[in-house]
């Protein structure tokens, strides 16, 4: 647990310098803190309903394309995962073997420039599809995602951390 604990505060740090590193200079609010903005909070709606249509349809090639190359995960209850390779090999096994069903709610962005900072909460189900050797998952929880625009102007997640809102021993992944 407390490792976990010490990752959270490296990731908020991280995005904190990521996001100050973002501001333009020029700008009087020089990107602090400021309310919900509805089209950017609209923007990463769009981005998580684009992400979860890939999990649905157990794309795995589309799904990649949500992540930087560096990306870093901090999933509940296991150790840090880093890179893209490796996340997607986390999650290949879902893709591959669960019929996937999944909400996403964006509940706070605060960008500034190519930077932003989401917070969401979530629902997962995995049923297993026929010969599967996974068991069901059913997840409620809430994450934060720190994104970044890609050169092509789309947005990329570099970091996600995921929390449970039930007990570890109480869902599976």
């Amino acid at each position: 647990m407390k490792r976990l604990w010490t990752h959270l505060l490296i990731l908020t740090v991280m995005a904190a310098g990521t996001v100050s590193r973002g501001a333009d200079e020029s700008s009087p609010d020089r990107c602090e803190r400021q309310p919900d903005r509805q089209a950017d909070v609209q923007t990463m709606q769009a981005w998580c309903d684009r992400y979860v249509e890939a999990a649905k349809a157990g794309d795995l090639d589309t799904y990649r394309t949500f992540w930087s190359k560096d990306v870093i995960w901090l999933p509940p209850g296991e150790p840090m995962i880093q890179g893209i390779e490796a996340c997607m090999e986390h999650h290949r096994p879902a893709f591959e073997q669960l019929k996937q069903d999944e909400s996403v709610r964006v509940r706070e962005v605060t960008s500034c420039g190519a930077s932003a900072i989401m917070r969401v909460d979530y629902t997962y189900e995995g049923i297993p599809k026929p010969d599967s050797t996974l068991k069901p998952v059913h997840e409620v929880g809430k994450g934060i995602f720190v994104m970044r625009r890609a050169a092509g102007g789309e947005w990329v997640a570099t970091h996600c951390v995921w929390n449970l809102d039930s007990k570890p021993n109480e869902t599976q992944r």
